[in-house]
């Protein structure tokens, strides 16, 4: 089994906490928009988000804003735009639906923090002793199958929205970059060792990951639940016919799977492959049958920010010849002709 690595750089998060209230000039006229990017993004409602653009049509994300007011930012700030605030995209800006505005108080500044999708909000809690300011706790990838979640660089000493043309996004608004924080399977092609008889079929029925971790909690890494699963990648009761030529295995119904950030130990993860040989001469049916392939022996661990794909060959337990050949008996006999 050959296995293949590809990089999705996307963002990291900072949610930092309110703990004060003071007075503060709210006199404001322009409002606060969030131009999101991503190490790479792409326009889909859920899913792996690829590319480096933060579509329009990308999940609605969450977000927050700390006010300052001094050029110190390193303690707590007072809350600005509460955590955490669905931003909307409303045609040409990423911005909340109650509109927040801007501080024109001398020597004043905004911290923001952001997460996306938004819908994975109930995880989220600002905890600005991290380095990213946001803890997320008991994420559980089981459940949230379709979310690519991603933490923001947060954007300290903010005072007023940048322009398009200078951040080099689509969007006028405060630098929003984000990072994946899972990894995920992209996709699979399966071949056969060699080319199958005309008098046989090779069949793929499933593709398993045995022992994953599914749920932990993020603070600056993550530290994963005991819990594991068994993940079914691809499956066909009647069987992909095989040849030896790559094809494609569609990953589940949707063609990706998030997964927690893990390292592997021995003889633990793996990879299970059930396959079925049918011999159309005679109408036997060998199978189906499982191989299981420990993934510590091929990588260290499944890494956040990175997609996997994986390249199968299979073969059955091939019939092999061990030839010999009896040696010849030397006879020798004196013949008289008279």
């Amino acid at each position: 089994m050959k296995k293949f690595i590809f990089f999705a750089v996307a963002a990291c998060v900072a949610l930092a906490s309110c703990t004060k209230n003071e007075k503060i000039d709210t006199t404001a006229d322009q409002l606060i928009n969030f131009k999101a990017v991503v190490g790479l993004a792409q326009n889909l409602k859920s899913g792996p988000i690829s590319g480096t653009k933060y579509e329009s049509t990308a999940p609605t994300f969450g977000a927050a804003a700390l006010y300052y007011n001094t050029e110190d930012t390193s303690k707590d700030g007072s809350e600005w735009i509460p955590a955490f605030t669905e931003m909307l995209y409303d045609g040409s800006s990423w911005s909340a639906a109650e509109g927040y505005y801007w501080p024109k108080a001398e020597g004043s500044s905004l911290t923001t923090y952001a997460f996306s999708p938004y819908s994975v909000n109930t995880y989220m809690s600002l905890t600005t002793s991290t380095t990213y300011g946001i803890t997320v706790t008991d994420y559980d990838t089981e459940v949230e199958k379709d979310a690519d979640l991603m933490l923001a660089t947060p954007a300290k000493g903010q005072t007023s929205n940048t322009e398009a043309k200078d951040n080099g996004t689509a969007y006028d608004g405060v630098p929003t970059v984000f990072h994946h924080v899972l990894a995920y399977v992209d996709s699979m092609s399966v071949k056969t060792k060699k080319a199958v008889p005309s008098n046989q079929q090779f069949l793929l029925n499933k593709i398993e990951l045995v022992s994953i971790n599914h749920k932990g909690t993020f603070t600056d890494a993550w530290e994963l639940d005991d819990d594991q699963v068994t993940v079914t990648l691809y499956e066909n009761t009647d069987g992909l016919a095989l040849s030896d030529e790559y094809q494609g295995a569609t990953t589940n119904e949707v063609g990706y799977y998030f997964l927690m950030p893990q390292t592997f130990a021995e003889e633990t993860q793996a990879i299970q492959i059930t396959y079925t040989i049918k011999y159309t001469s005679s109408g036997i049916t060998d199978g189906p049958n499982t191989k299981t392939i420990y993934l510590k022996d091929s990588f260290d661990g499944f890494e956040k920010n990175k997609a996997y794909t994986f390249n199968f060959i299979l073969s059955g337990d091939e019939i092999l010849f061990a030839p010999s050949a009896v040696d010849w008996t030397a006879e020798s006999y004196d013949i008289t002709v008279e």
